[in-house]
């Protein structure tokens, strides 16, 4: 085979330009080659005696950060983007191209690509004769592709939906573009700012086989090190059980080389010489790399270990990396210290992973998460979870939009060509889910070409459904304000969607102008229910808002069809001016709906909350406060400043606003408000209870936040209860699985008390809730990703905005002081509150109305739409649709083909009956088209699920997994059992 492989070189490399194509046809079929993956994988040696040292050459390039997108990609920018100093010396373009050339000249070295962001958008600059290379690389298990999402996403502030959505389009890229041999065997998540159980979960059930990471809480860390425990199997779910087991490893330098040994245009370390006669330095260089490689493995269990040689944005000129690592090896091999060998190799981390399966080991588990993750005594990089929460509210649109329309481009037939103009906006949710994107910690450039982006491909999207329509979007209902409603003249066409998979009522709200009355009515012209209510003065007066609405027209809509549509018409039948119904002055207010009453007194600045259910009383406060951001240069640990990674309050103690200095009370059939202003006019608090809905919803409003007193705030929202929690409370992962934690307290290492508060901020991407003995619950329900923990027993808190005014030392270089407008950023959102004192209808519930609040309808105007396929009827409320959408998968990319993903909403013992595994009949699923055949997949979409055998390593603790034992899973007439927390993937053939 060498043979071969060198004559393959030779003639390639020939100047016969006609062999050179011949042979590169030749040289695909894989009887030609050596194989890809594992069976690339160099020798090791299981002497312990010889330690295997794993050479991974790679280059971390995040997708924006410094610079934009387009910046690092086509390497601009290097000058700073105001003419400062240098931002960053990047262009991944450049990489590319010389690594595959170095690679190409010498079949004995490995590199990893792991963002397919970059990747895809180079390949497609390549011409054919470049593209058999890379192929050539890749079936030869010289370039690997590790991870292979669209971006390496974040793991506290992205939800679980985009993750999958992102990861699937990377993976299904590599699929169709190159085999089994551009499959990803490895997670690669080595930067984000710490790391979550559903990550872990959902990597595990797309068939990695293990996961590396560099970010864990230095205490955690030196624990580790000292107890050999940086290699582990994580237990990420006990609801799926084994098949949620993942190897992980935590990497020993984060992701970057030994110091010393960095060979990049931005490095300035010496070259390894070893010539003879002139310039040499080879033995004092293997005596420092020697002693190096023996410190790290002795805090690891087996005779191997990995070097990540790269670093941000490195391999731009890889011939100065690849031919330094080269003399390492040469003189590497055999080097001797003391009784030990070293064996150096090119390698790549799913060859490691190989040689850890091989060595027999076993390895200790973990069943918690990775949150929060400290570098330092006084750096919690818990502040980012709240980080930029405008920026956090449009990512969540985005991805909301991106599901919505996919499943919207399906049931209405839309064309080959328009589905797939929906590509830019998988692309720009794949983008924003990255690390440096969703988390706020990116430059303001940068954001706001994250925002043009989001922007851009959400107007190029919606226009797919425009037909012969105008249809309009309404993107600025958060701020009240839609053109085509407010200046409405007689008639107007509302089509409401409701993207759950299962009948829905839902509350909507509509921008008016002051100067008319209106109706509604539905497609069979009954009238609907409307109530007028004001726009609060604070909205009215947002900056940038333009617009002539004074008042929202509220509706109920009842039963909208699963992933359906409601249509209404809004007539403007007089311009009398609206007449919203306003109490006079009290100080004893009261809301309620069909689940509570909520009294007010003013006075006491007291809630009192009664169950309607069981006619218990509880008391319920809730207090708008900020936390002091620390100020510091970062010199010393203790200097350490609050700023956009970092939540370092300047004492534990937050101030509060004090009560509202007034309310306005507005009760109606539909909905009861309360509208609390503040003496300090930058926050506002509107208070609801929807007649139909069994929850407070707070809507809040904060901004601009004022700095000129020298003080940065970070703002929050207390909720107290009488609620015993005795300093435990839950936060979802990702917003799926709900999670524990105790105040102070970290399961596998112990945490001192040098920051009280930020220690116990998590992130928080649904829910958080406390609940006591009795199983009495308070949850609170978020819009976005926010931070959020119990720092008081019966209370939890939510940030819900900051404005900081130091930057807090890792690498962003800016205070996190947005403005827009000339002013202090103005944000907007809403949390959803839910009280109950039964724990059966708690669980149900905080499950139920996560899943509403994320999936929000969308409102068309000028437009009725009547799709031509439907669901027949609701799937059971235990179960979501996931993912729908038609896809051209490789294999037939002509055909008619659905990716259906269908998950299971409750884990198991949560419920009585929810949690109860469930039977899903994909043939009886939909009106309009005809099932051909049903196959499964991966999570991703991207290798059938008959194809995936992962590894599976053994570990030290005897540990029983809580799952359920189904033998029912073969489909049987396309019938499919799906249980608690599992998601299943499908790809549809189909016909009309």
């Amino acid at each position: 085979m060498k043979n071969i492989r060198d004559k393959i070189q030779q003639l390639t490399t020939g100047k016969d330009d006609n062999m050179r194509k011949i042979i590169f046809a030749i040289s695909v079929l894989p009887l030609v080659l050596a194989g890809c993956g594992y069976e690339s994988c160099p020798q090791v040696s299981s002497d312990p005696n010889i330690l295997n040292v794993h050479l991974v050459p790679h280059s971390h390039d995040d997708v924006g950060w410094l610079k934009t997108v387009d910046q690092y990609y086509l390497g601009a920018n290097r000058d700073g983007w105001y003419g400062w100093e240098e931002v960053q010396r990047a262009g991944v373009q450049y990489t590319l191209d010389t690594v595959v050339t170095e690679l190409y000249y010498n079949l004995e070295r490995k590199y990893i690509q792991v963002e397919t962001a970059y990747f895809w958008r180079w390949w497609n600059q390549q011409d054919q004769e470049t593209k058999e290379i890379v192929h050539l690389l890749v079936q030869e298990g010289q370039l690997e592709f590790i991870g292979g999402g669209w971006s390496m996403n974040d793991e506290g502030a992205a939800h679980y939906a985009a993750i999958v959505d992102q990861m699937s389009l990377g993976l299904r890229i590599l699929n169709d573009t190159f085999g089994e041999c551009g499959r990803p065997r490895v997670a690669w998540q080595i930067d984000p700012f710490g790391h979550s159980k559903e990550q872990a979960s959902l990597f595990a059930n797309m068939g990695f086989d293990g996961l590396f990471f560099g970010r864990l809480d230095w205490r955690d860390k030196t624990r580790r090190e000292n107890e050999l425990e940086m290699e582990m199997v994580w237990k990420s779910s006990q609801d799926l059980g084994l098949n949620s087991d993942l190897f992980t490893g935590v990497l020993f330098n984060n992701y970057g080389p030994p110091d010393g040994f960095c060979w990049d245009l931005l490095c300035n370390d010496e070259p390894l010489m070893d010539h003879p006669l002139l310039e040499n330095n080879i033995d004092e260089r293997m005596e420092k790399f020697s002693e190096y490689v023996l410190k790290q493995a002795k805090y690891y269990k087996s005779n191997n270990i990995v070097l990540t040689m790269g670093m941000d944005f490195h391999y731009q000129a890889a011939h100065s990396w690849f031919m330094n690592l080269d003399v390492l090896i040469k003189h590497g091999n055999g080097f001797k210290v003391g009784e030990r060998e070293l064996n150096v190799f090119y390698s790549t981390p799913s060859c490691y992973l190989q040689s850890l399966l091989d060595s027999g080991i076993s390895w200790p588990t973990k069943t918690d998460d990775f949150f929060p993750y400290a570098s330092d005594p006084h750096a919690y990089w818990s502040g980012y979870f709240s980080s930029r929460p405008t920026s956090k509210g449009m990512i969540r649109d985005a991805e909301r939009a991106l599901k919505i329309l996919t499943q919207l481009a399906f049931f209405t037939k839309q064309s080959r060509e328009k589905t797939l103009t929906l590509e830019k906006l998988k692309q720009t949710v794949g983008v924003i889910q990255h690390h440096d994107a969703v988390t706020g910690t990116e430059k303001q450039h940068v954001t706001d070409d994250y925002h043009r982006r989001i922007h851009l491909a959400l107007e190029e999207s919606f226009s797919v459904f425009s037909l012969e329509q105008n249809i309009n979007i309404c993107n600025m209902l958060n701020i009240s304000q839609c053109l085509v409603s407010e200046n409405l003249e007689d008639n107007l066409a509302i089509s409401v969607y409701n993207p759950l998979s299962r009948d829905r009522t839902i509350n909507i709200r509509i921008p008016i102008a002051e100067d008319g009355t209106y109706t509604l009515q539905d497609e069979i012209a009954e009238l609907i229910p409307t109530q007028i209510l004001p726009i609060p003065e604070h909205v009215l007066s947002i900056p940038g808002r333009n617009s002539y609405a004074k008042f929202e027209l509220v509706a109920t809509v009842e039963n909208i069809p699963p992933l359906g549509f409601t249509n209404l018409i809004l007539t403007k039948t007089a311009r009398n001016p609206p007449k919203p119904v306003k109490k006079r002055k009290t100080t004893l207010f009261k809301l309620s709906n069909n689940k509570v009453q909520l009294v007010y007194k003013h006075k006491k600045n007291r809630f009192c909350l009664t169950d309607k259910m069981t006619g218990k009383e509880s008391n319920f406060d809730l207090d708008i406060m900020y936390y002091v951001g620390h100020r510091g240069n970062n010199s010393e640990f203790e200097f350490r400043a609050s700023g956009a990674y970092i939540f370092r309050p300047d004492g534990d103690n937050p101030i509060s606003f004090g009560p509202p200095v007034s309310v306005e009370e507005y009760p109606g059939e539909l909905v009861d408000e309360l509208h609390f202003k503040y003496e300090e006019e930058w926050v506002n608090i509107i208070i609801r209870t929807y007649k139909t809905e069994p929850l407070i919803e707070i809507d809040w409003t904060v901004g601009p936040i004022p700095v000129s007193d020298g003080i940065g705030k970070e703002v929050i929202i207390r909720y107290s209860t009488d609620i015993e929690n005795n300093g435990e409370f839950f936060t979802d992962s990702n917003g799926r699985q709900l999670l524990s934690r105790i105040r102070d307290y970290r399961p596998t290492f112990e945490i001192n008390m040098t920051e009280p508060t930020a220690q116990n901020y998590y992130p928080v991407n649904s829910k958080i809730l406390i609940r006591d003995e009795a199983g009495s619950e308070l949850g609170v329900l978020v819009d976005r990703s926010q931070g959020g923990g119990s720092i008081q027993d019966g209370s939890v808190e939510l940030m819900v905005h900051r404005r900081l005014l130091d930057d807090d030392a890792f690498g962003v270089g800016e205070a996190l002081n947005e403005t827009e407008f000339g002013v202090g950023l103005v944000a907007r959102g809403k949390h959803w509150v839910l009280r109950n004192s039964e724990p059966e209808v708690a669980t149900a519930e905080h499950r139920l109305r996560a899943m509403e609040l994320f999936y929000q309808p969308l409102l068309i105007f000028n437009s009725q739409i009547s799709p031509e396929i439907s669901l027949n009827t609701s799937v059971p409320e235990n179960l979501h649709i996931l993912s729908l959408e038609r896809i051209f998968p490789g294999f037939d990319p002509e055909g008619e083909y659905l990716l259906l993903r269908v998950e299971h909403i409750f884990q198991v013992d949560e419920h009585p009956i929810y949690s109860q595994s469930t039977t899903l009949n994909i043939r009886t699923l939909f009106s309009g088209l005809v099932i051909d055949w049903v196959e499964e997949t991966g999570l991703a979409g991207n290798i059938w699920k008959d194809d995936i055998s992962r590894f599976s390593f053994q570990h030290e603790n005897n540990y029983i997994p809580v799952y359920l034992e189904n033998t029912r899973r073969e489909k049987d007439g396309l019938e499919f059992v799906i249980d608690p927390m599992e998601i299943r993937t499908f790809i549809v053939k189909y016909s009309f």
